[in-house]
């Protein structure tokens, strides 16, 4: 609850100004703090209460921060007066629409952690959470592309045509998929190995796993774009029940099929949900309240499209991968850079004649040069 105190408010002026970098330079100093400080307590004192707690002093430290920055670099805005009544009840209107939202998150990242441990156990949990916690690692990454746009894609979506703002969601799509099917190939080929480098070979999983986290892993990220611009669009009155019935699905899905067919049955109800019901219908209010119907069939085609190159991807990544075994290590690094120009090549080879490669391929290069600079 710390979180929402202390000027917790002011932290809104960064993301409206789009100084995403800011939050990042504030979240690694009190990250690293908080690290390092846990790191000591819990070898030191041994006490886990101590560990925890020590997350509410970080929070008021990151809070006073961002405070300390808007306050001298935005001094003109203030919290001063009052709201309009009709501004009250928009805003409250809102509250609830997102308290689903909200729910149905906090629902969908325990349920699977829950019922593994109910019916499959922990030592099963420990090493599911093991293959978990390398593909949250990506969607992290990811995340911070999509993050620093939502400001951006909201102003552009006031302020811009219909026709501009499809097109920046074909280009966004276009540039995450390219980075979803890359990681997931390097999934494909090198998640074994680095388990065994990592934890043990008594801790892996059989490959079905792999392939069933890679087919999540690009549902996921195609259910984030969505829901960046359904954020950015304030769309959440008209889908403020799908994520709630969506985990409750889930939740229903886990519990009935965990016992027939083990971590697949936690794996392939988040799958189904997420292609049966929360895309679907996330893309149905998106393109219903922003663009239209017909944008909406061009783009699913394009979704396809990005399956079907991550498909050919994972194929060819693995036959070229599956039978190199010298040790751990050369593993690794070899299956890695295999998946890396395997993917990198099939996407070249499908799309680079296709508007969003050109436009992406001009954005990129101008990172590029800042970067050199």
């Amino acid at each position: 609850v710390m979180t929402y105190f202390l000027f917790a408010y002011r932290t809104s002026l960064i993301s409206a100004f789009q100084r995403k970098d800011i939050e990042h330079i504030f979240s690694i100093i009190t990250n690293t703090l908080l690290y390092i400080i846990q790191a000591v307590v819990i070898v030191v004192l041994r006490n886990y209460y101590y560990y925890a707690s020590i997350v509410i002093f970080i929070a008021i430290i990151y809070n006073l921060l961002s405070a300390l920055y808007t306050i001298k670099v935005y001094p003109k805005y203030k919290p001063e007066g009052k709201l309009a009544k009709e501004e009250v009840q928009k805003i409250n209107s809102n509250i609830k629409d997102l308290f689903f939202v909200k729910l149905a998150s906090a629902v969908n990242l325990s349920a699977d952690t829950i019922v593994i441990s109910a019916f499959l156990g922990i030592t099963v949990l420990a090493r599911y959470q093991n293959y978990y916690y390398i593909m949250q690692a990506m969607t992290i990454i990811i995340s911070v592309i999509l993050n620093a746009c939502t400001a951006g894609i909201g102003n552009s979506l006031i302020l811009e045509t219909k026709e501009k703002n499809y097109n920046d969601i074909k280009k966004l799509t276009f540039l995450i998929m390219w980075i979803v099917i890359v990681f997931s190939t390097g999934l494909i080929c090198d998640y074994q190995p680095f388990i065994k480098i990592w934890v043990g070979q008594e801790n892996i999983l059989p490959y079905g796993i792999v392939i069933s986290l890679c087919i999540y892993f690009i549902f996921m990220e195609i259910q984030k774009i969505m829901s960046v611009y359904k954020d950015a669009a304030g769309l959440w009155k008209p889908d403020r029940f799908r994520p709630l019935i969506c985990a409750l699905v889930n939740l229903t899905l886990n519990i009935a099929s965990v016992k027939y067919v083990g971590l697949y049955g936690i794996i392939f109800s988040t799958v189904i949900t997420f292609a049966l019901i929360d895309i679907p219908w996330g893309w149905k209010v998106l393109f219903n309240g922003v663009f239209n119907n017909a944008m909406l069939k061009e783009y699913i085609g394009k979704i396809f499209i990005y399956f079907v190159c991550a498909i050919s991807s994972w194929g060819i990544g693995y036959i070229l991968t599956f039978k190199i075994e010298i040790n751990p290590v050369a593993d690794f690094v070899i299956k890695g850079l295999i998946a890396v120009l395997v993917s990198n090549f099939i996407l070249w080879l499908v799309l680079n004649k296709t508007r969003e490669y050109k436009e992406n391929k001009v954005v990129v290069k101008k990172l590029l040069l800042k970067f050199r600079r």
